[in-house]
């Protein structure tokens, strides 16, 4: 079980890095692909009735875990500079 854990998530770093490259060419966010990757697993593993482990219990951990990085990935963006427009 924990290789099956391990395994999933270097292939979710990868397909993330890979979306980044390719959403440098499409002008498409790396985010949305994920997004949409992840509706389509959930679709088949929901047609082919494989299930999945119940995570509700760590679903506002990592909601909240999220929010954090995705403002902290934003502040990386900002530029702060002391000069006064006047």
């Amino acid at each position: 079980m924990t290789y099956y854990l391990l395994i999933s998530l270097c292939v979710i770093v990868i397909i993330s890095y890979i979306f980044e490259l390719t959403g440098k060419f499409t002008k498409i966010p790396g985010v949305i692909l994920l997004i949409i990757t992840g509706m389509v697993v959930n679709y088949f593993l929901e047609y082919f009735a494989i299930k999945i482990p119940d995570l509700s219990g760590l679903l506002p951990m990592m909601g909240t875990l999220g929010l954090i990085l995705i403002v902290l990935e934003g502040s990386l963006d900002l530029s702060i500079s002391k000069e006064k427009k006047a």
